[in-house]
């Protein structure tokens, strides 16, 4: 079974991906939602998709079960993402030594990478091991992180210094700025950027 992130990698949903985070940070159980995306495979040509997806709660978890029905070759604008001046600007703030990604606000999880994620810390499912990904001394400013971006205006953020699990099992520091990222009218997630210590 793939995390979120894992699974959006080989998605490009495309105009369609502010729709997708909202319901998964906000769908109730039982929701379900067609999309269209394209997939990119291990090697393989992109490939145009219908996806249905439904929404289940399991065991405190929100888990997204669904169906791909694939519908041809994606020509060169279906498989381009959605390249705008939006991630040109992304692409000038960040670098080799910082990472984007979209959190939930609830669980803390990641689930979307902008960009390219680190490689040494653990966010895939095969890495993960019985330890906390966030060491549980820095939890604390996490939640407050959370707290007060869930709850502050569109143009606040928050900074602290987090420490996360890496695949050695030791906890890397890094610089960690969240701010709010309006879903529409659907819902709220972090954008949060992630500085290594140098």
């Amino acid at each position: 079974m793939w995390s979120i992130p894992e699974a959006l990698e080989m998605v490009d949903l495309g105009s369609n991906v502010a729709d997708a985070l909202a319901i998964i940070i906000d769908a109730p159980h039982g929701y379900s939602r067609q999309l269209q995306a394209v997939v990119r495979r291990d090697g393989g040509q992109p490939r145009r998709v219908n996806l249905t997806v439904r929404v289940q709660h399991e065991e405190g978890d929100r888990i997204l079960r669904g169906i791909s029905h694939e519908v041809g070759v994606a020509t060169p604008e279906s498989s381009a993402a959605a390249s705008s001046l939006s991630d040109l600007v992304v692409g000038a703030l960040t670098n080799s030594m910082s990472y984007l990604a979209v959190v939930d606000l609830y669980s803390l999880e990641a689930i979307f990478w902008y960009g390219t994620p680190p490689d040494d810390i653990v966010w895939r499912s095969e890495h993960r091991t019985g330890l906390d990904r966030i060491h549980p001394d820095s939890m604390p400013a996490v939640k407050s992180m959370s707290n007060s971006v869930r709850t502050a205006a569109i143009s606040a953020s928050a900074t602290d210094t987090i420490k996360l699990l890496n695949r050695g099992g030791h906890y890397t520091p890094f610089v960690v700025t969240a701010a709010p990222l309006s879903l529409g009218t659907s819902g709220r997630a972090g954008l949060v950027t992630l500085t290594r210590l140098r």
